[in-house]
Formats: C-alpha cells, sequence, structure tokens
C-alpha cells in the first residue's frame, strides 16, 4: 500500500490549495474592506475557511485597500495642485 500511496503522490499531487467561496461586502469604501476583513475572520471563527485560506483572503483585501487609499491620495494631491495653480 505504502508504494502505490508514493506511486499516486507522483501521478497526482495531493492539491495544495481549494477553490474557496466566500460572499463579501463591496470594498470600494473603507467601512467597506472593514466589513469585509470581519467577515473572513468570523468565517475562520467558525471554521468555514481554514486560517491559511482567511489570511491569504484578508491579504487580497488588504492590497484592495491599499489601491484606494493610493488612489484617494492621488485625486487630493491632484486637487491641491489644481488649487494651488499647478497642473
Amino acid at each position: 500500500m505504502g508504494a502505490a500511496r508514493f506511486i499516486l503522490e507522483r501521478i497526482v499531487p495531493t492539491a495544495k490549495e481549494r477553490p474557496v467561496s466566500l460572499a463579501l461586502p463591496d470594498t470600494t469604501t473603507a467601512g467597506g474592506i472593514a466589513d469585509a476583513q470581519a467577515a473572513i475572520l468570523q468565517a475562520v471563527a467558525v471554521g468555514e475557511l481554514l486560517p491559511g485560506e482567511g489570511s491569504v483572503l484578508a491579504g487580497i483585501v488588504e492590497a484592495r485597500r491599499k489601491a484606494l487609499e493610493t488612489q484617494e491620495l492621488e485625486q487630493r494631491i491632484a486637487a491641491l495642485e489644481a488649487s494651488n495653480g499647478k497642473n
């Protein structure tokens, strides 16, 4: 049986990840991002997601937050430059 398992693991490697489906709120606002993080935490807490899966999803939401923050800063800088007569 050990040899058969060894051969099968070489032919069909074990999956490192699995598809995850979790309904998240809209992440176009800071409040939505906070709600999404809370939903991920809750899903991990009740066992709907494994901790590693939750961590990956939280990282994706965090990347979204950083992108929104960068976009907002760009808009603020453009507005300041426009008000100071710079284009």
